[in-house]
């Protein structure tokens, strides 16, 4: 783990490095350098596991109410403003 001063002196390595890095303030994490090819990975996850998330929720709503819902609804319900 770096702290932020040390991150600003080291900034232009630590974005060439393959690995991440852990950045804290006053001894507490608050935020991490990731290389963009594991931000990517770790994004593509992220999503995989809120459509997941939301084919239940569907599921649930159509299983208690009997309707199918509609193209729109889904998408609401995806983007978590259902």
């Amino acid at each position: 783990m770096k702290t932020v001063s040390e991150v600003k002196v080291e900034f232009n390595a630590l974005v060439a490095s393959p690995e991440s890095t852990l950045i804290s303030k006053n001894g507490k994490p608050i935020a991490a350098l990731v290389p963009y090819a594991k931000y990517q990975e770790m994004y593509r996850a992220w999503k995989r596991c809120i459509d997941i998330d939301a084919i239940q929720r569907a599921k649930d709503i159509e299983r208690e109410s009997g309707d199918i819902l509609t193209h729109e609804e889904l998408v609401r319900l995806i983007r978590g403003t259902v």
